[in-house]
């Protein structure tokens, strides 16, 4: 990237703003996953406004990024920046705790403090209980370290009281994901807006054969409550709590009376 850098060092410096775009439409054409992370630290060296679209390239593809050693070059502040993005695309979540402890490691002796701030954007209660018992609680840091034994402990709380998941505030509980559009009937279809098509994704018996159900997303769990029979008209209080992580549908508490008219704010 040499010749690049000498020319956005000068072209920057004097300001020259057609010759800024002329480089930033080149660096977007020549960016591939093999060199996006060396784009990335020059459009950052640089601050050109090109950076935010680099930097969605490489959250959009870092599967493919991570599989060559060029991620452990990011700084800590580039690495945070995907870590906390609902769009990174790496799954399941234990690979997120891979990498940042690969990338700590890469260089302990600089790195490793700033172990407890990569690790509060890990959404630890989105993994497995056993691979966060097995796995993540290997790593002495996470039972050293104030920050990282509380949420270790925020971790083991969540996994202790399955029933009560639904009520955790946490960002560690949420599931990385952009925003979705879904529609509901006997099946469930979600929106895939790179190719705007329905995707079917599971089956719905909460709301099979019911009409004018109610919906509302609270705490990224999808409510359906009260509407009427398609069969016989009759009203109901049935109310369904969907769990997108398992994308299982379960019976809640009852509305106090049957409704089918009426409206439902989280």
């Amino acid at each position: 990237m040499y010749p690049q850098t000498e020319v956005l060092r000068a072209v920057t410096h004097l300001q020259v703003n057609h010759a800024i775009k002329l480089c930033e439409d080149f660096l977007i054409e020549e960016t591939t996953v093999d060199n996006c992370i060396d784009v990335l630290s020059l459009a950052d060296l640089f601050s050109i406004p090109v950076l935010e679209k680099i930097n969605k390239f490489v959250l959009r593809n870092f599967p493919k990024v991570a599989l060559n050693e060029g991620f452990k070059r990011l700084t800590y502040e580039q690495i945070l920046y995907l870590i906390r993005s609902n769009e990174f695309r790496l799954y399941p979540e234990i690979k997120v705790f891979d990498l940042c402890v690969e990338w700590l490691k890469s260089d302990e002796k600089h790195r490793m403090v700033h172990a407890n701030a990569l690790m509060e954007h890990v959404r630890f209660q989105t993994m497995k209980p056993e691979e966060f018992n097995d796995l993540v609680m290997s790593h002495e840091f996470m039972k050293t370290d104030p920050d990282c034994i509380r949420f270790s402990f925020e971790a083991f709380s969540y996994f202790s009281l399955p029933n009560r998941q639904y009520c955790s505030t946490s960002p560690r509980s949420k599931i990385r994901n952009e925003a979705s559009l879904v529609c509901v009937n006997e099946s469930m279809y979600i929106l895939n807006k790179h190719d705007d098509v329905w995707e079917y994704m599971c089956n719905s018996l909460a709301t099979w054969r019911t009409l004018s159900q109610k919906f509302v997303v609270v705490n990224n769990f999808l409510y359906a409550c009260g509407g009427y029979s398609e069969n016989n008209r009759e009203t109901t209080n049935a109310c369904y709590r969907f769990d997108p992580r398992t994308g299982l549908w379960s019976e809640i508490a009852r509305l106090c009376e049957k409704r089918q008219f009426f409206s439902l704010a989280g």
